[in-house]
């Protein structure tokens, strides 16, 4: 089993809200995934959950924005974990300028679209790495994975099914799901319905991830690339890919989270789960 954590995000609306605070000058030099939570960077307890499924290899994509603080952190956190870490760059320098975090796993997962998307997506500047053998776990990373939360249970669901397997979350709330992903499956957690940032949604289940992907659809994303390139489309969230696989009729389940997972999107959003998060690790 490999992963891939997403790491390339700027984290411009948590900047944004953090203007005039004294948390600015903090949150301006810190990628999202390296923001302290519990005395720990944010990605560590990411990678602490992945060492609790049989992973080999981990791999990381971040922007060149953030590279001197992201291989500093590599330098000091490499070799504490079973498995190997790669870190990989994905061109942008630029703050804000994102490649999309579709664009990012392709890269990570070593594939490569057609010339054409490839210069459409400018991954022409990324490292080329060995495409992955195996099937992977995808990880958001500006994204809490509660303690509760069990990969295991996601990767024994994959085997059973011999199908891609994503986390989903009930928000209880149509009023904030506009923007969101939507879903609805079945008793079994088979996927009957799935629809990325809905403008008009019907639905309270969204898609947070993690994500499993079967290493045969890899080539389903580099699909997905060369169609959206030749549409003059940039996929910014790896819940389109997730639609195409299902508007595809391939066979996607849903395991349900039941705690909440924080994203740090805005300042307030950070700083009560980073109250939340912290009081609970305290308590248990």
């Amino acid at each position: 089993m490999k992963a891939v954590i997403l790491a390339a995000g700027y984290g411009t609306r948590l900047l944004n809200t953090s203007i005039d605070t004294p948390e600015e000058d903090y949150i301006r030099r810190t990628p999202k995934p390296l923001l302290e939570i519990s005395g720990r960077p944010l990605i560590n307890h990411l990678l602490d959950k992945l060492t609790g499924v049989n992973v080999d290899e981990v791999r990381i994509v971040s922007n060149n924005y953030y590279m001197e603080q992201f291989d500093n952190w590599y330098n000091h956190n490499n070799n504490n974990y079973p498995f190997g870490i790669n870190m990989l760059y994905n061109g942008s320098t630029i703050y804000g300028r994102n490649k999309g975090a579709v664009v990012d796993m392709c890269s990570a997962l070593g594939l490569r679209p057609s010339k054409a998307a490839s210069v459409y997506f400018k991954m022409d500047n990324v490292s080329k790495l060995d495409e992955f053998n195996d099937d992977c776990i995808v990880l958001l990373g500006d994204r809490w994975l509660s303690n509760d939360l069990n990969l295991e249970d996601f990767v024994e669901l994959m085997e059973k099914n011999d199908t891609c397997v994503i986390g989903v979350y009930d928000t209880g709330d149509l009023k904030i799901m506009e923007g969101k992903s939507q879903l609805r499956f079945d008793s079994q957690g088979k996927v009957v319905m799935f629809e990325e940032k809905s403008p008009n949604p019907t639905e309270t289940f969204t898609c947070p991830g993690p994500y499993i992907l079967k290493k045969e659809d890899y080539a389903l994303i580099k699909n997905f690339l060369e169609e959206e390139a030749a549409k003059g489309k940039r996929p910014d969230a790896p819940g389109y890919f997730i639609q195409y696989l299902f508007g595809r009729e391939e066979p996607l389940y849903a395991i349900e989270i039941k705690s909440e997972p924080f994203d740090f999107g805005t300042r307030d959003t950070w700083l009560e789960a980073k109250r939340i998060i912290e009081s609970s690790n305290t308590t248990s």
